[in-house]
């Protein structure tokens, strides 16, 4: 699987959680982190998903340049849903 630049192209789902490239907006160092992410098309937004969303966050947009859809699980009985 390949990173997708958002200047490529952005989640086709409303809300579907993807892997994002994401600047550490806790650090001062530029730092980049992989995270799990959502787009929101009304908002053009990206939200972090460790937290639910709430007002405060509201208009608060993560940078993210590349993302990625999640992998396929691995396949057997255990993995089953």
């Amino acid at each position: 699987m390949k990173w997708i630049s958002v200047k490529d192209r952005l989640p086709e789902v409303h809300g579907e959680p993807v892997i994002g490239c994401v600047e550490d907006r806790y650090s001062l160092t530029g730092l980049v982190t992989v995270s799990m992410v959502c787009y929101k098309f009304g908002s053009g937004a990206w939200y972090d998903l460790c937290g639910e969303e709430s007002e405060e966050s509201e208009g608060y947009s993560l940078e993210v340049e590349y993302w990625m859809p999640w992998p396929e699980p691995p396949r057997g009985k255990r993995y089953e849903r």
